[in-house]
C-alpha cells in the first residue's frame, strides 16, 4: 500500500477561501468541527452555483432556504475559542482515484474522543465520498 508517494490533502477552514476555491471548480468536503464544552450554534449553507454561507441566527435560515440554499451543516455546535467557525473542508483533488492513500495534515475530526485535545494528523483512504481515516499506533495530539 506505500509503494508510491502519496499526496497530502489541503483543509479550509476560510469561507472565502473556500468560496474561491468552489468557484474556481474545486471540490470541498465540508465538515463540522468540535472540541470543548463552549459552544454558541451555526448552519452552514449553500447554493446551487457552490457559493456557501454560515448562518447564526435561526430567524434568517427560513430565506436562505426559500432563495434556493440547501443546507450543508444543520445547526451545530461552534467552539468560538479554538475553531472561530466550527467547520472546515477537505480540498478534494480532481483525479483522485477511490482507495488512492493519502496524508490529511490537519485533520478535522476527533478521533481522540476528548474534548481538548484531538489528533493532528493522519493518513487516509479516499472511497469516493469520504477520506476514512486510518487509525494510528503512535498518536500525536494537540491542543
Amino acid at each position: 500500500m506505500l509503494d508510491k508517494p502519496f499526496r497530502n490533502i489541503a483543509t479550509v477552514r476560510d469561507l472565502d477561501q473556500a468560496n474561491s476555491l468552489i468557484s474556481c471548480g474545486v471540490k470541498l468536503l465540508f465538515k463540522h468541527v468540535d472540541r470543548n464544552a463552549k459552544f454558541h450554534t451555526y448552519a452552514l449553507l449553500q447554493d446551487k452555483r457552490g457559493h456557501t454561507i454560515e448562518v447564526y441566527q435561526r430567524s434568517f435560515i427560513h430565506s436562505y432556504l426559500q432563495e434556493g440554499y440547501e443546507m450543508i451543516i444543520p445547526w451545530s455546535p461552534m467552539d468560538v475559542d479554538r475553531n472561530r467557525s466550527g467547520w472546515g473542508a477537505y480540498v478534494v483533488p480532481a483525479a483522485i482515484e477511490v482507495g488512492e492513500l493519502v496524508y490529511i495534515p490537519d485533520l478535522l475530526e476527533n478521533l481522540s474522543g476528548q474534548q481538548t485535545k484531538r489528533r493532528e494528523g493522519g493518513l487516509a483512504i479516499w472511497n469516493g465520498e469520504e477520506f476514512e481515516i486510518l487509525p494510528e499506533v503512535e498518536q500525536h495530539y494537540v491542543g
